[in-house]
């Protein structure tokens, strides 16, 4: 907030909850998830999934192209089991997800959304997420632990062709955080979705956050910078690892950007 006597920026004395800020710019949810509600099963799961795609990343490429090869939903309760081309074994009950060959196990959860977060790729957004989570209630305290909201889908606006969905919305109490998250290549069009969705949905004063697994070519990032779009991402492969431990500070500097 900017008082206009002196022109000194100052935060915002009173919240302004996520629904108030989507009303102000003529945008309604249809769904979201509450990050606070996130079961801790579910979120280890998550950095299980990481750790395993770190180490065993050929048995995760063989493992995805076979669970994808199959018929099934995007989610719900999966049965299968089969052998992968290297002979490991794979299955699953209800979501539950076990990778091994013989008495060598490279993976084995319990949590029902292992199947979702691994072969989805919904795992880097659970783990940002979380990263998010403890960042925020770091800065605004207990009271914002209904701030974030992740698998959030927008109300279409008539007619409008615009992708209505986005990974996470962050209420920092000056704007709105609208931030996607990829496991895989960012493209154009991943750009291209979240400028649209800060536009359409989030308005001028919301800010647009790509926060990547991978490294994105230095062609995107330029992309992103004329766009105003943040990028997060590793500067290399070996970096992917543990450059989400940075994010905290990355955030700190983000949210402290002011654009009149």
């Amino acid at each position: 907030m900017i008082d206009t006597p002196d022109y000194v920026r100052r935060p915002l004395r009173s919240a302004i909850s996520n629904e108030d800020y989507l009303r102000l710019y003529g945008g309604c949810v249809r769904t979201f998830e509450d990050v606070s509600e996130l079961k801790s099963l579910d979120v280890n799961a998550a950095y299980y999934v990481k750790k395993f795609i770190e180490r065993h990343y050929d048995i995760y490429r063989m493992a995805k192209g076979w669970f994808r090869s199959l018929t099934l939903p995007k989610s719900g309760d999966y049965f299968f089991k089969g052998r992968l081309a290297n002979g490991a074994e794979i299955e699953t009950r209800s979501g539950t997800l076990s990778i091994y060959r013989g008495f060598e196990v490279f993976f084995d959860s319990a949590s029902g959304r292992c199947c979702e977060l691994m072969f989805l790729g919904r795992w880097w957004e659970v783990v940002v997420a979380d990263v998010v989570s403890d960042w925020h209630m770091a800065n605004v305290g207990s009271h914002g632990k209904d701030d974030i909201w992740h698998d959030v889908i927008f109300n279409e606006q008539g007619g409008n062709a615009v992708k209505n969905e986005i990974d996470l919305v962050v209420n920092d109490r000056q704007r709105l955080l609208l931030i996607e998250c990829k496991s895989g290549e960012i493209t154009s069009a991943d750009i291209f979705k979240i400028d649209s969705v800060r536009r359409t949905y989030g308005g001028n004063n919301s800010k647009a956050l790509l926060i990547s697994y991978l490294p994105v070519a230095s062609s995107l990032l330029e992309k992103c910078k004329d766009l105003g779009i943040y990028c997060f991402a590793p500067e290399d492969m070996a970096a992917r690892t543990w450059h989400v431990k940075s994010l905290p500070q990355w955030l700190d500097t983000i949210v402290q950007m002011h654009e009149l």
